[in-house]
């Protein structure tokens, strides 16, 4: 069973978490694009149904495609230079995590990373296969 499902653009994992009295804790943008990714859940209801009905016990495979701002998008500072895309996918995984998509990244055998072309208006294209 595969599901698909489309993110908006994440903060890097730089700006995930913030020190707070000698701890860290989740950062405004942190927090900001975990409530986004809930309220696409909510959008994409149907494939979010198929990707919590998922069967855990072979391991999922995910592929998390990013289509990056283009230059001078606002509120994004990266425009039109590369990207690491490594940087990116902490945040993707821990906001499907906490959406209940996924039960825990632990039960990732499989993480592609793929770069797409920029875009006006970026984001991330997430399939989870459990087969």
């Amino acid at each position: 069973m595969k599901a698909t499902l489309k993110l908006p653009w994440p903060p890097s994992v730089n700006h995930l978490h913030v020190p707070y009295r000698g701890r860290k804790i989740k950062s405004s943008a942190g927090r900001n694009f975990a409530k986004a990714v809930a309220d696409a859940m909510f959008l994409q209801q149907a494939e979010y149904t198929r990707a919590v009905g998922m069967e855990y016990a072979n391991g999922l495979s995910v592929t998390m495609q990013f289509f990056g701002p283009a230059n001078n998008t606002k509120g994004h500072n990266i425009g039109a230079r590369k990207y690491d895309i490594a940087n990116y996918e902490k945040a993707c995984i821990d906001a499907l995590t906490e959406a209940g998509v996924l039960k825990d990244d632990k039960y990732i055998d499989r993480l592609t990373l793929i770069r797409g072309e920029q875009r006006g208006k970026p984001c991330v294209i997430v399939e989870i296969d459990n087969g």
